[in-house]
């Protein structure tokens, strides 16, 4: 499914795939990481078993990589993946976790207000 989401980067400076960057991003989100420090932390802190698993190699994104990733991702075309892969599989409720996590990409606003 994220699979189809188009990458922001060059080729030529791509060390880890974009879906493992945003498998990491969700997971860390979905752990309580609250910042792109934070995911990068969570990231840091995975076993050599969970790493291979989300496909990361031996070395794992530095903050600025998830950071730059992150923001240059199309907000919008997530959302619509995310949503679309959602409606079909996932209550209400997960979908807007899941949603506010998209919101990261667009601006925090948009997820407090999703919690209150």
């Amino acid at each position: 499914m994220l699979g189809a989401l188009a990458d922001p980067r060059s080729r030529r400076w791509v060390r880890h795939r974009l879906v493992a960057l945003l498998a990491v991003a969700v997971c860390a989100v979905l752990a309580g990481a609250r910042s792109y420090v934070a995911i990068a932390e969570w990231t840091a802190d995975l076993t050599p078993t969970v790493r291979r698993r989300l496909d990361l190699g031996r070395r794992v994104p530095s903050e600025s990589t998830i950071r730059w990733v992150l923001q240059r991702v199309d907000a919008e075309q997530l959302d619509r993946l995310v949503s679309t892969w959602l409606a079909a599989r996932a209550p209400v409720a997960v979908s807007d976790a899941l949603r506010c996590f998209a919101s990261i990409l667009t601006g925090v606003e948009k997820c407090r207000a999703l919690r209150s």
